[in-house]
């Protein structure tokens, strides 16, 4: 494939994936926030400013991942290929680990004295900022992941495990508002998405490299 095909096809997963976001979440939005009402909703969009927060202990590990994997991908050398994976993997999930243990042992106090949570919504926020903990750090692997295909010149998958995590959110949350669970439901939920789209991802990069 001539590299012209080749950057077409890799920015057309990339819009593609983007474009299947934003159109999920510009049907599944309005109905989350009527189902849940505006102040749980918002309760619940804790997870997501957390998440934020924790994104930044990857200490920019993404960027790095992609050049070191490409170069030592460009060379055939399969040792400073795997190292650059390893040493990428380390960056990603210790640094957000450590940092995710820290928010679940904070997470009470989070909720009272930093986010201000009324009273009867603190018992699922604390919840919630704790599914957060958990799935930062599948999504610290997920990034991992999605950056070391980037380094392999291949955009399918990273655009295709954002449009998996982008899908199977609101559609859980939709099954969890039609069960009639609440904010614990949803929070449960947003760490197996996390997990599991991290395996799927592992699983592709395994199966990457042994080619």
């Amino acid at each position: 494939m001539s590299r012209g095909r080749r950057f077409a096809r890799n920015v057309g997963w990339i819009l593609a994936g983007q474009a299947g976001i934003m159109a999920v979440n510009f049907i599944s939005v309005p109905y989350l926030l009527r189902g849940f009402g505006s102040e749980a909703y918002g309760v619940y969009l804790l997870i997501y400013t957390v998440a934020g927060y924790l994104g930044l202990f990857q200490f920019g590990a993404g960027r790095a991942t992609v050049k070191f994997v490409a170069e030592a991908r460009a060379a055939g050398e399969d040792g400073a290929l795997r190292d650059a994976l390893r040493h990428s993997a380390k960056i990603h999930f210790l640094g957000v680990g450590a940092a995710s243990v820290t928010l679940w042992l904070a997470a009470g106090p989070l909720t009272r004295s930093v986010f201000e949570v009324p009273v009867y919504y603190r018992v699922h926020a604390l919840w919630l900022l704790r599914a957060a903990a958990v799935g930062g750090v599948f999504a610290a692997g997920v990034q991992w992941v999605s950056a070391s295909f980037q380094g392999f010149q291949r955009f399918a998958w990273p655009a295709s495990l954002s449009l998996l995590k982008a899908l199977l959110m609101p559609l859980g949350l939709v099954a969890v508002l039609a069960s009639g669970r609440g904010l614990g439901a949803a929070a449960v939920w947003y760490a197996a998405v996390q997990a599991g789209t991290f395996a799927v991802g592992f699983w592709a990069l395994r199966q990457a490299l042994r080619e």
